[in-house]
């Protein structure tokens, strides 16, 4: 499922939950995926100035285009994850 906030919209719960909670169940829904980011959970992002607090936690690798952990980039200043970035220097 993408669109998480959509989501909790729907299912009525996102008016119970911390901006912490919803950025956590954002997170938890991308990580390990290769889904586009969805507009209402980027302007969600936005409007509740996580998306910084979002960029702390993963990225989506600039090569492959999954969602990985910030500790699992690799020896670069690009976005890129640890295997794509393996890959490119062991040609």
């Amino acid at each position: 499922m993408t669109n998480v906030v959509e989501h909790l919209v729907k299912i009525g719960h996102i008016q119970n939950m911390t901006d912490q909670q919803i950025l956590s169940e954002i997170i938890d829904e991308y990580q390990g995926t290769c889904q586009f980011l969805s507009d209402s959970d980027i302007n969600w992002l936005e409007e509740h100035g996580q998306l910084a607090a979002f960029d702390e936690v993963l990225f989506e690798c600039e090569v492959c285009g999954w969602w990985y952990e910030i500790g699992e980039q690799g020896d670069t200043d690009q976005l890129i994850c640890e295997s794509c970035f393996d890959e490119q220097f062991d040609e």
